[in-house]
């Protein structure tokens, strides 16, 4: 480790180099951060003294007729899908390219797609990491089948480093669409799409991937399709007829592109996440998605710029303005007032408040997740009190 700095920056490379750091941070008391470059603000600061690490990355090995692919945690997602383009694949998961593959897993990272090929949690076959111990720790496989007794592979998603050092993942591909088409809508208000999408679900409009947007008073959804030129075709021509014939929808483009556009246009179009100044995600039910949007939209209208972003089929919603401390105290109250309504969990990613609590309402699973904290990672070396404060 790096000395005479208060908080080094340690770059590994190698699963044997990673329990050595671990064993090394343990002999010290030093803990180990991982927060990543998407998510530095999720969850409670870390200890102001610690180590910070980052794990270099790249394909470990590609079965291309098997379309899976283990590579290591710090591969970032634009070099991972580069190289499986190079065999015409993709990994569906809708992330920044600068994120790394260890980041991904951690924060359980999804977008629209997730509607067609699963999240993260889905898409992952098997992992390695380091445990508390500094023992390597391999769980799952090449295959779903491969898989018995305690599924440790969906458990470290989304587990934000807390309990164990990801360093290597096995991965499902798939082959990249030869078309995504895309159809904007315009609703009447938010909740119009909660009823269209319970519609559209038993049809041939079922959406691949759709996404609600409040943009200069209106609310815009978009619903896409991934396959061939025909498939899409016939799916889109079912929207658009759905559309005509019921109430509070109306078409206002479709458009064809690649993959590559869809994954370009969606990065663009998310960036505002990681540049404003308050940026919060919530998760409520499905059914629900749109009456949030709606209630927070109406009472939010004084601040100034305020961004909604929803997935309505999986009930996703990330809101963010340039909110000073009070704009950012008045919205974190205006989504608990919500959510004892709607139900539902809330994250702060971005806060210009430090003490507004990160999470909200407390979960029933947490004192499960503290005593697993302390068996897997007795020392408490891996992002301690990041979801848990000190009760970890």
């Amino acid at each position: 480790m790096a000395t005479g700095t208060a908080n080094p920056m340690v770059t590994i490379d190698d699963p044997a180099r990673l329990a050595g750091f671990v064993d090394e941070c343990r002999a010290d008391g030093r803990p180990i951060v991982d927060y990543g470059v998407a998510h530095e603000g999720v969850g409670h600061a870390p200890p102001l003294e610690h180590a910070r690490l980052v794990q270099a990355g790249g394909i470990i090995e590609h079965y291309l007729r098997d379309m899976t692919v283990r590579v290591a945690a710090g591969m970032t997602i634009a070099d991972l899908q580069a190289a499986l383009g190079a065999h015409r694949q993709f990994l569906p998961v809708d992330a920044d390219g600068d994120l790394t593959v260890g980041e991904v897993i951690q924060h359980h990272v999804y977008g629209p797609m997730r509607a067609s090929y699963g999240s993260v949690r889905d898409l992952l076959l098997g992992l390695r990491y380091i445990d508390g111990q500094a023992r390597d720790i391999s769980a799952g496989g090449r295959t779903v089948k491969n898989v018995a007794g305690y599924d440790l592979t969906r458990f470290m998603v989304g587990g934000l480093g807390q309990f164990g050092l990801v360093h290597e993942a096995t991965l499902r591909t798939y082959a990249i669409p030869k078309q995504v088409t895309l159809v904007e809508l315009e609703m009447s208000s938010a909740p119009t799409l909660d009823a269209s999408v319970r519609a559209w679900m038993i049809t041939d409009a079922v959406p691949a991937l759709a996404w609600l947007e409040r943009r200069e008073g209106s609310w815009i959804a978009t619903v896409g399709y991934l396959g061939t030129p025909r498939s899409c075709e016939v799916q889109r021509a079912c929207l658009q007829k759905l559309a005509a014939e019921g109430e509070g929808v109306n078409v206002r483009d479709a458009r064809n592109e690649s993959l590559e556009d869809y994954v370009r246009e969606r990065t663009r179009g998310r960036s505002w996440r990681r540049s404003h100044a308050a940026v919060v995600k919530v998760v409520v039910a499905p059914k629900q998605t749109g009456a949030f949007c709606a209630r927070i939209a109406e009472r939010q209208t004084g601040l100034d710029g305020l961004s909604i972003e929803a997935q309505p089929i999986h009930g996703c919603v990330f809101l963010g303005g340039e909110a000073g401390e009070d704009e950012a105290r008045g919205l974190d109250e205006d989504i608990r007032e919500t959510l004892e309504s709607t139900g539902g969990f809330r994250v702060w990613y971005r806060r210009p408040v430090p003490h507004i609590e990160p999470f909200h309402p407390e979960q029933p699973d947490w004192s499960m997740l503290a005593r697993l904290k302390q068996s897997m990672d007795p020392d408490d070396l891996f992002n301690p009190g990041r979801l848990l404060g000190g009760r970890a």
